[in-house]
């Protein structure tokens, strides 16, 4: 163990000295958000002008296909800039985290107050078992799983598969989940 992760005389652990060198970027900064902002809009925007325009002219669907590739992908950057609004990360405002939280949800398709609280839901309650089911990814303890039925342990590495992870999961929970709200009501608070 390193001396920067020995604890303090008071007994604490102490921070390790990497720390320091990210502690500038704690703080939002405006000029680097808004730029964060321009970087991303004007290629997303700009992006669906040309699938508009290729599509109008008749250019065939592998062209459109293609360029909704890199639409996609600064799609999943707005939504990282949506993630630090509800962080209340991304301006020092809080007003203004929620406005561009709200533009950047409607652009995301997620609901910002509700993603936001469901967030913070999952912050507060990821990996402790005591507090599951409510803003996380399903998780038993190695005894739970070894009491369970093949049916439920198969399910359980189903939901596990990257495919389902990283393609079927967010699509489902994007595209599904939120947009209906009786799915979507928060369960009772912990």
């Amino acid at each position: 163990m390193s001396s920067s992760a020995n604890n303090s005389p008071l007994g604490r652990p102490s921070r390790p000295a990497w720390y320091q060198s990210i502690a500038k970027f704690e703080n939002p900064n405006i000029l680097k958000s808004s730029w964060q902002i321009i970087n991303t809009l004007i290629p997303y925007f700009f992006l669906w002008y040309v699938i508009i325009r290729a599509m109008q002219a008749g250019y065939p669907y592998w062209v459109i296909l293609l360029l909704t590739v890199p639409a996609g992908l600064f799609m999943v950057r707005l939504f990282i800039l949506f993630h630090d609004c509800a962080h209340q990360s991304f301006f020092s405002s809080k007003r203004a985290n929620q406005i561009f939280g709200y533009i950047s949800g409607v652009l995301t398709f997620a609901a910002y107050e509700k993603w936001r609280a469901s967030h913070w839901r999952h912050h507060a309650t990821v990996a402790d078992l005591d507090r599951r089911g409510s803003g996380d990814f399903w998780i038993m303890t190695k005894d739970e799983y070894l009491e369970s039925s093949k049916w439920k342990r198969w399910v359980y590495r189903l939901a596990r598969n990257p495919f389902i992870v990283f393609g079927l999961g967010p699509i489902f929970i994007f595209l599904v989940y939120q947009r209906f709200p009786i799915w979507a009501q928060s369960k009772k608070r912990t």
